[in-house]
């Protein structure tokens, strides 16, 4: 990648590589959601950031440890995940994910919280 940029700058002789389009979505702010932990256990992530999910997609699983529960966690509206826990343990309430989500809905809005 070095060697290609310094091409691309004219330091190194070569032909100049082209430069890669980005795909840039652009997402409104009230369509975010903080998907929030159902139950309390250990996290299993699912969906990681970067994928997309609709809604009601199983974005994770949480186990419980003393009785070997799984409860299935959900997002109300799809999106794109761009921020997940990196703690394998929750409690009730805590947050899962972030989603951008493309439509804006009633309670929306959690993209910076």
């Amino acid at each position: 990648r070095i060697y290609r940029y310094l091409q691309y700058r004219g330091v190194l002789a070569g032909a100049r590589p082209e430069v890669p389009q980005q795909e840039t979505v652009m997402l409104p702010f009230a369509a975010g959601e903080i998907v929030t932990a159902p139950a309390t256990g250990i996290l299993v992530l699912l969906k990681h950031p970067g994928e997309w999910v609709s809604a009601d997609d199983v974005v994770a699983e949480i186990i419980d440890p003393l009785t070997d529960m799984v409860k299935a966690v959900r997002p109300t509206s799809g999106g794109l995940i761009y921020a997940s826990r990196r703690a394998p343990f929750v409690t009730l309430g805590a947050e899962v994910m972030k989603i951008a989500g493309e439509r804006p809905f009633s309670g929306g809005g959690g993209l910076a919280l």
